[in-house]
């Protein structure tokens, strides 16, 4: 009562400037906590008005501390068959013709080369030439469009699935075409991704990628896919690196995860194969820090594996971007 908030304020400030442990501030009362809030914001102290915020602001920091200290320990895993130099020049190939969006057959043959299985996947420039792709991929087919402006390409009847023959495929590609200059005459047709059918009954779809976040640079992210993945918004989020025991728990964080274990008479998923895809993202994100956004939807897996089924990806146009990880691979904060 004899000392002004004020100046207990500053003596407090200048004795943590002094220390290297972490300092929360707790000022009791609204009006005391308003008045010293500029002197503890000054010297980097964070402020609450109740114990409770400021218990549970401590637990936060713990909280942070043994994320950051999980993350330290996560090694890079060692992917088999990777071929930076392959996904490096797809992204300058693009990046060439002035796309920041890569077609999905690009996307694809980005994927590969970090060890991400795909499906077989060819472009056809033409409808005639859906035909060409169809004799060098087993039937039967799905035909797609390939636009730059179309990302969400069921939206505008731009997929056909199952296909039996090539005459099938070029049918289907017209009709695609027809049906998009309808409803949208503004967008280009650069062709058309024919592709093997998949047959996987039981698998379920997921969806995996890289997320760009402007506070904390790269997120992994991986949940229920589909097209009801914005409905059913079953998501988990991470910071990479990522090793086997990160990328678990991160797809353990997810409600489908307890449908990939197996229940009754349904086998358990290959957990594994997610996982290893999740990793491989994790190192595009520190291989590329080119690729802005990654989704793979659906990725489907079930008891014999896991494959990509479509994807996409958007690269910065600039050709040396920043390193925006939050924790680089020496343990230490990154620059975000």
């Amino acid at each position: 009562a004899l000392v002004a908030p004020d100046e207990i304020a500053r003596t407090v400030a200048t004795a943590v400037a002094r220390s290297p442990k972490p300092v929360i501030a707790c000022w009791l009362g609204d009006t005391n906590c308003a008045g010293v809030q500029p002197i503890f914001s000054a010297a980097g102290i964070p402020l609450f008005s109740t114990p409770d915020d400021a218990v549970r602001g401590f637990g936060y920091l713990l909280a942070a501390k043994r994320a950051r200290e999980a993350k330290t320990k996560a090694k890079p895993t060692e992917l088999p068959g990777l071929d930076r130099d392959r996904a490096r020049a797809i992204i300058a190939a693009a990046r060439a013709d002035g796309r920041a969006v890569l077609s999905e057959i690009e996307a694809k043959a980005l994927l590969s080369a970090f060890g991400v299985p795909v499906v077989p996947t060819l472009l056809a420039t033409s409808v005639a030439d859906v035909e060409r792709c169809c004799a060098a991929i087993p039937a039967p087919y799905a035909v797609k469009l390939v636009s730059p402006e179309i990302s969400h390409k069921s939206d505008v009847g731009g997929v056909v699935l199952d296909l039996a023959d090539a005459a099938a495929a070029m049918v289907a590609a017209a009709e695609i075409a027809a049906r998009v200059s309808a409803v949208r005459p503004e967008v280009t047709i650069t062709g058309f991704a024919v592709e093997a059918m998949m047959s996987r009954p039981h698998a379920y779809e997921l969806i995996a990628g890289i997320a760009d976040d402007p506070t904390f640079g790269p997120m992994l992210m991986v949940g229920a896919g589909g097209k009801s993945v914005e409905i059913v918004r079953d998501k988990a989020l991470a910071l990479p690196p990522l090793d086997d025991a990160l990328a678990r728990a991160l797809i353990a964080e997810t409600r489908i995860a307890r449908l990939l274990a197996g229940y009754r008479d349904e086998p358990a998923a290959d957990v594994a194969g997610v996982s290893a895809v999740l990793q491989a993202l994790s190192a595009i994100t520190i291989d590329l820090p080119d690729v802005i956004e990654l989704d793979i939807n659906p990725l489907l897996v079930d008891a014999q594996g896991v494959i990509a089924v479509d994807a996409r990806i958007r690269i910065s146009m600039a050709a040396d971007p920043p390193i925006r990880r939050v924790i680089d691979m020496d343990g230490q904060l990154g620059s975000v």
